[in-house]
């Protein structure tokens, strides 16, 4: 079977997707292309210019790949081979074979029997792509959450501690301005979803029984207002 996974940032979708035959997880996500990771493989972010970052946030690929940052050593950019596979490699991709790479991946979909991969907006995937991978699926599936806050404060702490999936630890305090950005960020996705999925019926995380994956859900202390950051989802919810 062959299963699109479209979800909404932070909504359980990784666990999701493996529970699947051969998730293939993040393989349509060409912007690890452009961005290296350290030996711990941690996005490097103290390389990249508001430029890249800016371009990435819109999609604009070929602008993010003019201001990717020199190469360090010791680092390594994610790429997949033909299988959709995960494979390390320490140079970047010529500009052609960037912009070129969504559609190779999809192709190498065409030729495997059964997976499940992520659709995100961050994948920055255009209507066509969007269709022909439709097109080529047995299943759509939209995931999405009905806690927002804690969707938020989740997101708040993937984004600015790296703190992804299956850790444990002590955030400290939250930074409300850096929470607000997240805000914006996830209302956006939402109404990405909202308006092309509108069609493909909402499953929700919190009615999801992931207690038996083998990824755990994060454990993670975090020092916040729970009624400041409502006002602040309420208040971008109410303006955007």
């Amino acid at each position: 079977m062959r299963v699109i996974l479209i979800s909404t940032t932070r909504s359980g979708s990784h666990v999701k997707c493996s529970e699947f035959e051969n998730p293939l997880y993040e393989c349509l996500n060409i912007e690890d292309l452009i961005l290296p990771r350290n030996e711990n493989g941690i996005i490097n972010k103290d390389i990249l210019n508001e430029d890249i970052l800016y371009a990435i946030k819109h999609n604009d690929w070929r602008t993010a790949w003019h201001n990717r940052p020199e190469f360090p050593e010791n680092h390594f950019i994610k790429d997949y081979d033909d299988n959709l596979q995960p494979i390390n490699i320490n140079q970047y991709p010529s500009l052609e074979d960037f912009l070129k790479k969504t559609e190779h991946r999809i192709n190498c979909l065409r030729k495997i029997k059964s997976w499940c991969v992520k659709l995100m907006m961050y994948h920055g995937l255009d209507d066509d792509s969007v269709g022909e991978l439709i097109n080529i699926s047995d299943t759509v599936i939209r995931l999405q959450r009905k806690n927002i806050l804690q969707q938020c404060i989740s997101q708040y702490l993937a984004r600015y501690n790296d703190m992804w999936h299956s850790v444990s630890g002590d955030a400290g305090k939250i930074d409300y301005d850096k929470f607000e950005l997240i805000v914006h960020g996830i209302n956006e996705e939402t109404k990405w979803i909202n308006e092309k999925f509108s069609d493909i019926k909402c499953e929700y995380y919190e009615d999801q029984n992931f207690s038996t994956n083998t990824w755990v859900k994060n454990n993670v202390t975090l020092q916040y207002d729970e009624n400041k950051c409502k006002e602040i989802i309420d208040y971008v919810l109410r303006n955007n």
